[in-house]
């Protein structure tokens, strides 16, 4: 059986459930910086580069520790050594403990996303992962100590392969907020049954499908356009601000919208139901 071709870098966890150890590693598999173009602080009349520092504003001293608010306002300081004693002891176990729909999860606790391959020798095992979560369609749902905390790590097949999501913790969800929407949104009036059947076929009139390859970072394909021209000492054309949509009635432009959908493209065909394991 051949092994995979392993990414060059990655760090070590292991995925326990039962008497089972199924030895992997990680890494991020998205990273919002890649080929961006990020900008510097520096001296306008050098351009060398400038570093940062704080400074007391009323004694003007350059010297700082960390200090944390107590409830009742004054700040504590804390030394490196209080905050590392701190930390949650980390093995590099993930522990799972529960095996969910994806249906029970909500997205928005998804924070950040890894791609997981097995260490030599644990291929096999790696495998059986791979196929479970993609024939049944469910989720792995476990917690392990990242960095300083535990965290909770929801393992999914996706993309071919097996893909640890990263999640916030439910403390960090901002339900004041969303119990003020929620609450409004409960005493509206149910909107304009037609409204609601003229959106419906608008949306069925989009594609069924979209290409995430085809969107690209334009102001970052401007922003290394200007910085060309600056270099070539040439002058900086800038495009004028695009004019702000009209706001017409919702009906209207509802029926507008579908009229000009119905022009444009043939009708499509029902879309045909995915199994599980295709659309995990």
């Amino acid at each position: 059986m051949e092994a995979y071709p392993a990414p060059a870098r990655g760090s070590n966890l292991t995925i326990s459930f039962g008497l089972v150890n199924v030895g992997v590693k990680y890494a991020p598999i998205v990273d919002p910086k890649k080929n961006r173009v990020s900008g510097k602080y520096v001296d306008p009349k050098t351009k060398g580069p400038l570093t940062q520092q704080y400074v007391n504003e009323k004694s003007q001293v350059v010297e700082k520790v960390t200090a944390y608010p107590a409830e009742d306002g004054q700040m504590v300081v804390l030394g490196a050594g209080d905050v590392q004693a701190l930390k949650s002891e980390r093995d590099g176990r993930l522990e799972l403990k529960a095996f969910i729909d994806p249906e029970s999860v909500d997205a928005l606790y998804f924070e950040k996303t890894h791609l997981l391959w097995p260490d030599k020798g644990q291929e096999a095992s790696y495998d059986v992962l791979c196929s479970v979560l993609a024939s049944s369609g469910r989720y792995l749902v476990g917690t392990t100590v990242l960095d300083k905390s535990t965290k909770i790590v929801i393992l999914r097949f996706g993309q071919g392969c097996l893909l640890a999501q990263v999640c916030t913790y439910d403390a960090n969800v901002r339900w004041n907020e969303h119990r003020l929407v929620t609450g409004a949104l409960g005493q509206r009036p149910a909107p304009d049954e037609m409204l609601v059947k003229l959106a419906e076929q608008v949306f069925d009139s989009l594609d069924d499908t979209f290409d995430f390859a085809s969107v690209t970072d334009e102001y970052d394909a401007r922003l290394r356009a200007v910085i060309a021209a600056r270099a070539a000492g040439k002058e900086i054309e800038v495009e004028p601000a695009a004019t702000p949509a009209p706001v017409v009635d919702l009906m209207d432009a509802l029926k507008a919208s579908l009229e000009e959908a119905k022009g444009k493209v043939a009708p499509k065909a029902p879309a045909k139901k995915r199994s599980r394991a295709k659309a995990a």
